[in-house]
């Protein structure tokens, strides 16, 4: 549990990484560190392990940082791009360039001119560094960063200094934190296939098409077109008449119904709802940390936000509410829960074989972890799990709700230990 470390307070990514990089030095002062997001969905895992080998053995030998860009398909705007300059190097399958210029989120006729140039690529968010790469260029830019590793890095108790230094941390992303003002930055082009799975958009690409629709449930249509609905369930009839580019989400409670082309706003109409009624729920989005955490008001992350619920779960059959975990009296937290995800009759769903590994190894380490099963409805892609079982989209969809499922455990433990 020592390679498990959790944050004690959310500051954005630039403190979460330089805990890691603190940590990293005082194990290994010249080592090689890769930071990677835990919620994209990659298929083509050789590809993506040449790539990192490459990419550590370029970081290892550059006196520069790497970065891990993915190649644009769309003029999507809810991406950074990186600008690509002059290639360094290149092995077999594999492309260093220079990075030119980091670009915030463009405009949708901005994004086109990207791709019409060639030269940029999705930031994925991926970084390759060695340690004393990492610190230099943090003793530079980012001197508050800098002294929080040395301290974490040098101290006979880190864990101490962590909870005491990290909550002092101003919150900011790494992005504009470092690697924005970098003295050198290198870029090498995903040759693996990437999905972040972060908005519906992305969600449409694993549902079933219907005429010109992308729908898990049943639809009737009539002169529309370029829709996305999604049923929690997958149990709803829904009719589409003479509308187009709309996106319809159907939950236990509550109806979500935007234009496509506005997709990006739903993480600020969710944080607002949040904040302002407690007892609304946010509007529904896909994700990693798609949860309904009873404890806490709101949720944020670095791609939605997500309130509480007030569902009343049924219960299993040996009596165990989920989603909700029973309260530790000296805390009135919940306990740390682990385990498959269990639809919400109490049978297990399919995820749950690859992911129990996952749930024992866990619990395993950490003594007197209770195993608590979870309704597979807290993420609204394991919901989807009858379009699997359909045998629709079998070949993509399945590694997204196994991803998810594992994914959602370690959530549940890391809200739990951060109370």
């Amino acid at each position: 549990m020592d390679n498990i470390i959790s944050e004690p307070v959310r500051r954005d990514t630039a403190p979460a990484i330089a805990l890691g990089i603190g940590l990293i030095k005082a194990a290994d002062p010249h080592g090689v560190m890769l930071v990677i997001p835990s919620d994209h969905l990659i298929q083509d895992q050789d590809s993506f392990r040449t790539l990192m080998k490459a990419a550590m053995d370029t970081a290892a030998r550059e006196k520069a940082l790497v970065t891990i860009g993915i190649k644009p398909t769309w003029p999507c705007p809810s991406y950074g791009y990186i600008e690509r300059g002059e290639e360094i190097h290149s092995a077999p399958g594999c492309s260093c360039r220079e990075v030119i210029q980091f670009r915030e989120k463009p405009d949708t006729a901005t994004a086109a001119a990207y791709l019409s140039r060639g030269n940029f690529c999705w930031n994925a968010g991926m970084f390759v560094w060695s340690i004393p790469a990492v610190c230099e260029q943090l003793d530079k830019h980012c001197p508050e960063l800098a002294s929080f590793v040395e301290h974490v890095a040098e101290s006979p108790a880190p864990q101490e200094t962590i909870r005491e230094e990290f909550p002092t941390l101003t919150p900011v992303s790494i992005d504009f934190a470092l690697m924005e003002h970098a003295d050198r930055v290198l870029n090498m082009e995903a040759t693996f296939d990437w999905d972040d799975v972060g908005s519906w958009i992305s969600v449409a690409n694993y549902l079933e098409t219907h005429n010109k629709n992308t729908t898990n449930t049943d639809i009737t249509v009539q002169d529309a077109s370029g829709n996305i609905v999604f049923s929690q369930k997958g149990d709803k009839h829904v009719a589409l008449l003479g509308v187009e580019n709309l996106i319809v989400v159907e939950t236990a409670d509550a109806i979500l119904i935007a234009d496509k082309n506005k997709a990006d706003e739903i993480k600020g109409k969710s944080s607002t709802s949040c904040q302002t009624n407690s007892d609304d729920q946010s509007a529904p989005r896909p994700g990693h940390r798609l949860r309904r955490s009873p404890h806490r008001h709101c949720r944020h992350g670095p791609r939605g936000h997500h309130g509480p619920s007030r569902r009343n779960y049924p219960q299993a059959s040996d009596g165990r509410n989920f989603p909700h975990c029973p309260a530790r009296p000296e805390t009135g937290n919940p306990h740390p829960g682990a385990g498959p995800s269990v639809r919400m009759d109490g049978t297990e769903g399919t995820a749950a074989a690859k992911v129990r590994a996952f749930g024992r190894e866990l619990a395993a380490a950490l003594p007197g972890l209770p195993l608590i099963f979870m309704d597979e409805c807290l993420t609204t892609v394991i919901a989807q799990e009858k379009l699997h079982a359909a045998g629709k989209k079998a070949k993509n969809f399945r590694p997204i709700i196994d991803q998810v499922a594992a994914v959602e455990i370690l959530n549940t433990w890391l809200d739990s230990t951060l109370g």
